[in-house]
């Protein structure tokens, strides 16, 4: 059924990256199998799906080339490859019955679960990573005097696989990282990366340090402000976001600017506090902090050369996604220089401010 109701969302219509945690991750892989078993049947004019179980598992008619060759990879935490014998003893977990039963069986077969699954991602070139545990998990199977065990869930010889490192962690923290710096989730946005090089060499997906972090609140704001200000954007090509302190003005303009900037060639998102001095040291500070197709621009480099002296390149034909956040009287004249040599049509100008008289 999860195969169904995946393809039912329409999931595998754009290249997708699979995440799994512990035995999620033999359920991703016995999914890859399925897609490999599975074929449409669509006389009736309807869309069905029916499991071709007497093929062999490693034919090619039949195999639904859609969903297997839109995943681009997979990524692991602290998943069973080779078993657990934790799970397998595992007894006393309530209401849980079906689901532990479904992990019996995924461990049972591990062995030729993996088997299956490496030939398949060789055959369609998945990017395969993921992580391991180091410490101990207190787990609910008690020893003879009664008292909780800690034990390693998953050994390192069960989980390695792909490109692979054992974390300061146990089995629950793994895929639970305190903070964006932790290592095991640097490790999984640099996978994404990695990916979104292959896919996307000079342009379409974004690099994650183009984007900004966004508070929990931002999905208020999204709900209230946030299409509205989209739709205002998508007429007109200057928006300002005005309001007190702490009030979101900022968050809002994250959010847009995270929405729109696979629409634009040239990016920039920068606080009015880093622009200072002449106009000169302002359109500098603002190339440094520009992304050209998601690669940000360096000091030096040809395409800062060529932005700043004008030569091989003219900006009057590029879009420009630019977002000033918290524009003072000095940034004015700048903002009028700027949009004067892009492509002011089609760039977008949001700016945020306290005071409503710098906007009006």
């Amino acid at each position: 059924m999860l195969m169904v109701n995946l393809k039912l969302a329409r999931v595998f219509q754009h290249p997708t990256i699979l995440i799994g945690h512990s035995y999620g991750g033999l359920v991703i892989k016995q999914l890859c199998l399925e897609a490999h078993t599975w074929r449409h049947i669509g006389d009736d004019g309807e869309d069905a799906w029916v499991l071709e179980s007497t093929r062999p598992y490693m034919g090619e008619e039949g195999e639904d080339a859609s969903v297997l060759n839109c995943i681009k990879g997979v990524f692991f935490y602290g998943t069973p490859h080779h078993g657990s014998s934790v799970f397998s003893t595992i007894i006393d977990l309530k209401d849980a019955s079906l689901l532990l039963d479904f992990v019996h069986v995924l461990c049972a077969v591990s062995a030729r679960l993996h088997q299956i699954f490496d030939s398949l991602r060789w055959t369609h070139k998945w990017r395969i990573a993921g992580v391991g545990e180091l410490k101990p998990t207190l787990t609910p199977t008690l020893t003879p005097e009664g008292e909780s065990q800690s034990v390693i869930i998953v050994h390192e010889a069960s989980a390695r696989y792909g490109e692979f490192t054992m974390e300061q962690e146990d089995h629950f923290s793994l895929c639970q990282p305190e903070s964006r710096f932790s290592n095991t989730y640097t490790r999984l946005t640099k996978f994404i990366r990695c990916i979104d090089e292959d896919i996307h060499p000079l342009k379409g997906m974004r690099f994650f340090d183009e984007l900004h972090d966004v508070p929990k609140m931002a999905m208020v704001l999204r709900l209230k402000l946030f299409g509205t200000v989209r739709n205002f954007l998508g007429t007109v090509p200057l928006v300002g976001l005005h309001g007190m302190d702490g009030v979101g003005k900022t968050t809002l303009a994250k959010l847009l600017f995270n929405n729109m900037c696979t629409e634009f060639e040239y990016t920039c998102f920068i606080s009015g506090s880093k622009l200072k001095g002449d106009y000169q040291e302002m359109e500098e500070n603002m190339y440094l902090s520009m992304y050209h197709y998601g690669k940000k621009v360096i000091r030096g480099g040809k395409l800062f050369r060529a932005m700043k002296y004008g030569d091989m390149i003219d900006l009057t034909q590029t879009k420009l996604l630019f977002v000033l956040d918290d524009i003072a009287d000095i940034h004015i004249q700048f903002l009028r220089e700027i949009s004067s040599k892009f492509d002011y049509v089609n760039s977008r100008y949001i700016v945020t401010s306290q005071n409503k008289n710098i906007l009006g």
